[in-house]
């Protein structure tokens, strides 16, 4: 499989979709970043719709798919700009979810001149750590050390799920297909990657109005009305700063959850086809990456001149931490870590073969939409667990109506751990046999 290794212990994975599995230099570049929480299997509709017209490039971020190395406590979304200044001509790009977003919006930020336009897809607001952070970090908590299997199976997943996708009904193979994904990667005995799926998330952008107003490059910024990990007027306050652009344009889909990108495939793709249509140009030559302008101007960002000075081939030269963000992040990152180590539950779903891998077809039995079946085939073959139950997980998400153009709706969330009704001191419960309902709406 292609990788290409960048500083440290980073080798990030990419594939070309054009006929030579090199890039086309007859056709202009789209940098397609796998979707947040998943993997470039995810690109599958987009690749089909683009590969014609445009030199087609997917990667996989650190922490994604079949990207390998660079998990540590020093990472955040100026870093993963930088693993996307690849040797690649200026470039069309792509960013579903809030990792996608972050390090496609920093890329521009940072090497301008790589970028000729941004597709943006399940946005955040950019000023402040997002409002839903404490049921954020409480789910991330049960997520990376549950109690109990089936609380982590129905209950966390869940809560995950409903942050991802927000809600079931008409959206079910999504669902399936990006809960299975999830599972693989970020779990228990995976720590380290739900440290990178969360705690970056979690810390302030360190973007400021001046800074998106610099921006030139045309920019599209889809955002589904029922977002529930970053509302949509949020990002509606961001979006009125990118003053600079030179061709932006700002829709809501009044359905669409975070991850609209899969949801929504077709829509978002005749979307950005109407846009990449007014802006494409002719193909651009490679251009020569100054690290040095960029490490120039992200110390500017950071109000620390010692980051200029840094050489752009160390390890996570770019990552703009204060000490206090470094070490909080740290410890974050050992505790989980250890406790990773320590895990005993009998979760298989976990280590079950990713799509990419020879046989996952045959072996895949988990799936969001058959957990209760696989639960109940895995009772059936195994001595009942000592385990209890445990604490569950619930998540309340108090939604308001505004009366902004958009018609957005708001979100506060927090997350109680609670113990089960169905809890006894002993005996475990049989697998619950209704729909997770821990999210409530009201």
């Amino acid at each position: 499989m292609p990788h290409v290794n960048i500083p440290g212990d980073v080798s990030v994975y990419y594939e070309f979709h054009t006929a030579s599995g090199t890039h086309d230099a007859t056709k202009p570049s789209l940098l397609l970043i796998a979707p947040s929480w998943t993997n470039a299997t995810f690109l599958a509709p987009y690749v089909e719709a683009f590969k014609r017209d445009f030199s087609v490039c997917c990667v996989e971020l650190r922490g994604h798919g079949r990207t390998r190395g660079g998990v540590r406590p020093t990472y955040d979304y100026f870093c993963g700009a930088a693993d996307l200044a690849l040797n690649l001509p200026p470039s069309h790009v792509f960013g579903a979810g809030g990792e996608a977003f972050a390090a496609a919006l920093k890329l521009a930020v940072l090497f301008p001149r790589q970028v000729l336009s941004l597709s943006l897809v399940g946005a955040t607001g950019l000023f402040q750590p997002p409002r839903n952070i404490k049921a954020f970090e409480e789910v991330d908590e049960q997520w990376s050390n549950p109690d109990d299997e089936e609380v982590w199976q129905n209950e966390c997943m869940g809560a995950v799920g409903q942050f991802l996708l927000t809600k079931e009904e008409g959206f079910e193979e999504a669902w399936d297909a990006v809960l299975s994904a999830v599972v693989r990667l970020y779990n228990p005995y995976k720590p380290e990657h739900i440290w990178m799926s969360s705690t970056p998330n979690h810390r302030h952008p360190r973007l400021t109005p001046e800074t998106l107003a610099k921006l030139r490059q045309p920019i599209l910024i889809l955002q589904g009305e029922q977002d529930l990990c970053f509302p949509v007027e949020d990002v509606a306050d961001t979006v009125k700063h990118f003053t600079g652009s030179q061709g932006l344009q700002f829709h809501t889909v009044p359905d669409g959850p975070h991850l609209l990108a899969i949801t929504h495939a077709p829509s978002v793709i005749n979307m950005m086809q109407a846009f990449l249509l007014k802006h494409v140009r002719p193909p651009v030559p490679p251009l020569p990456i100054d690290f040095h302008s960029a490490l120039s101007y992200a110390s500017s960002i950071a109000c620390n001149p010692e980051i200029a000075s840094r050489d752009p081939r160390a390890p996570d030269a770019f990552s703009l931490l204060d000490e206090e963000e470094y070490k909080a992040g740290a410890t974050r990152f050992e505790n989980m870590k250890r406790r990773g180590d320590k895990c005993k539950l009998d979760l298989p779903m976990c280590f079950e073969k990713n799509d990419w891998e020879e046989g996952a077809a045959q072996q895949r039995r988990w799936t969001w939409s058959r957990r209760r079946e696989y639960a109940q085939q895995r009772q059936d073959v195994r001595p009942m667990s000592v385990l209890s139950l445990g604490d569950g997980i619930a998540v309340e998400v108090e939604r308001r109506e505004t009366t902004g153009r958009t018609g957005a709706v708001g979100s506060r969330a927090t997350v109680d751990a609670r113990r089960s009704d169905d809890e006894e001191d002993d005996v475990p419960p049989p697998v619950p046999q209704k729909d997770f309902g821990a999210l409530r709406i009201r």
